[in-house]
This record gives structure tokens, C-alpha cells and sequence, in this order.
């Protein structure tokens, strides 16, 4: 979502310690993506979103085989909720960059370093707020591009994956983690999409793989997770949805919080159809740069 969405009078992020990211951080804590774990138990109760989506971490940290001492860009960092997971269970030094498209969340910064310093890791982690198109970095610095749940925020999506390239190492990792449109996505479906999640704009499937490819990366390993959208999403989010958060975002935010849950659940269950109907993908990646 752009600075408008994170950065307006946010007074549920206020009351729950995480300014900046509103009703997701009710769901999902200080990581800002959907449990898309194939997991009943994590859907059918509320309070076990959070735990899904630093599963989600955990898969992809796995897969690219993180190791301790690793330098790592997390890109888009939110409030700083996967840089402080990485650096505290895996050891590594986590610089993440405040990406959001063109735009940049203050307020999230400012959240991050909060956290962080109150966790101990602000020797382990730090924040640099910079655009994922020109990188404030020399080349050939980092060992992993981390990127979660945010690619879909950037503008020029082919400059920024240059931009990948050129600051990891020989044979570093990218690993990767966003939804994904389709080519059956119509033109106005598209755009209510990026109305939805405020993006600058969805890439297809098949335009990405060619980017990476046409940028120097080799995928080594990609999983699609669109099943939990189709069948734990569609199960489970309307109603523990209703029941558990719609009665949390209302007394937290008296005056808007019935029209935010409106519009939260709108762009849910339209995300549900997508994926149902092949419109729509949930990838997680890891290529090399070759």
C-alpha cells in the first residue's frame, strides 16, 4: 500500500504499538503478508495469523538456506518484523530499506526503530530509507535480497531487479515472496486490484520469470501457495473475519473502523475469487544471481 494508506491518522496502529500498518498489524503483528500456510488451525483462529505469516518467514529463510554472519537487504521492510526475525534466529546483519513503490512510510520507519531497540537488535539491524530502484549501496555487498509481500508496490519493477543484481555478491540469493497476477486478469479487474492494495501496478507471472532472467537471476527453487487462497481463504476469512476482527477494529477506531473493515474484507474476498479463477498466484522463489 502506498504512504497515503500507511501513513494517515492511524489509530488503530496508535493503540496497538504499530503505527503505520493499521488493521494488518491487528492480524499479523509486526509481518505485513497473509499466513499462507496450508493449515487449518492456523486459519480457523484469529489469533494464529500472526504465527502463520513468521511460518511464512521460516519457509522461505529455510529454503534459502540462511546462514549466520550473512549480510542481508530486506527490502520494503515494513516495521521491520522479517529483518528482526532474521537477524535474531538466524544470526545475520539485516539492513532494511523502507521501500514502498515511489513512496516512503515514516511512520513505519519510525516503528521499526522502536522495536528494534526495544528487542536489543539495533546492533544487528538498521533502516535506511531509500527507493528499491537506485539503491543507496556499492555493488556486490549483500548475500541475500530478501523481498516480502511488496514487490508489487514497485514502480519500475525491472530497474529495481538490476538493482538486486548489481548489489548482491557473486551467486547471491534472492529470495522472494508476493502475489502475482495472471494473464486471464481482465483490464478492469487489474484495476480494481491496484485500487484495492493501493499499488502502482501487478506484474504477470510470466513477465516476472522473464525479467529475472533477462537480469541475470536463475530460479532454483519456487512453490505457488494460491491453494491456501483458494481453499483455507475462502473457508475460513469471512467469518472469523466478522467474528473476531471486525468487533477489535471497531473499538479501536470508533469513527472509521466499520468503513475499514469493509474495504479490508471487499479486497479479501476479491483476492479469494482471483485465485480461484487462475487470475492470481502466490509465489515464494529463490534464485542465484548467475
Amino acid at each position: 500500500m502506498s504512504q497515503t494508506h500507511y501513513d494517515w491518522e492511524d489509530e488503530i496502529g496508535r493503540k496497538i504499538g504499530l503505527e503505520g500498518i493499521s488493521i494488518i498489524g491487528l492480524m499479523v503483528g509486526e509481518h505485513l503478508h497473509p499466513p499462507m500456510i496450508n493449515d487449518r488451525r492456523i486459519w480457523e483462529n484469529g489469533e494464529n495469523w500472526r504465527l502463520g505469516a513468521e511460518k511464512c518467514i521460516k519457509r522461505l529463510a529455510k529454503k534459502a538456506k540462511i546462514k549466520a554472519g550473512w549480510k542481508i537487504l530486506d527490502i520494503g521492510c515494513g516495521v521491520g518484523g522479517p529483518s528482526r526475525l532474521l537477524a535474531n534466529e538466524y544470526k545475520c546483519n539485516v539492513i532494511g530499506t523502507n521501500v514502498i513503490g515511489t513512496n516512503f512510510s515514516w511512520k513505519q520507519l519510525r516503528t521499526a526503530k522502536r522495536i528494534t531497540i526495544e528487542a536489543g537488535l539495533e546492533d544487528k539491524v538498521t533502516y535506511v530509507m531509500s527507493n528499491a530502484e537506485l539503491l543507496p549501496f556499492t555493488s556486490s555487498i549483500f548475500d541475500v535480497i530478501w523481498t516480502f509481500n511488496m514487490f508489487y508496490h514497485i514502480v519500475n519493477k525491472k530497474r529495481a531487479i538490476s538493482e538486486f543484481n548489481r548489489v548482491l555478491k557473486n551467486d547471491g540469493i534472492l529470495a522472494f515472496d508476493d502475489w502475482v497476477i495472471t494473464e486471464e486478469i481482465s483490464d478492469g479487474e487489474h484495476a480494481l486490484l491496484k485500487h484495492d492494495w493501493s499499488s502502482a501496478d501487478w506484474i504477470t507471472d510470466r513477465k516476472l520469470f522473464a525479467m529475472l532472467g533477462d537480469n541475470g537471476f536463475k530460479i532454483k527453487w519456487i512453490e505457488d501457495y494460491s491453494r491456501v487462497g483458494r481453499v483455507m481463504m475462502k473457508r475460513y476469512f469471512s467469518d472469523v473475519f466478522e467474528n473476531y476482527f471486525r468487533p477489535k477494529i471497531i473499538s479501536l477506531d470508533a469513527k472509521w473502523g466499520e468503513s475499514i473493515a469493509d474495504h479490508f474484507k471487499n479486497a479479501i474476498e476479491r483476492t479469494i475469487y482471483f485465485y480461484e479463477e487462475g487470475k492470481m498466484r502466490y509465489l515464494q522463489f529463490i534464485a542465484k544471481k548467475k
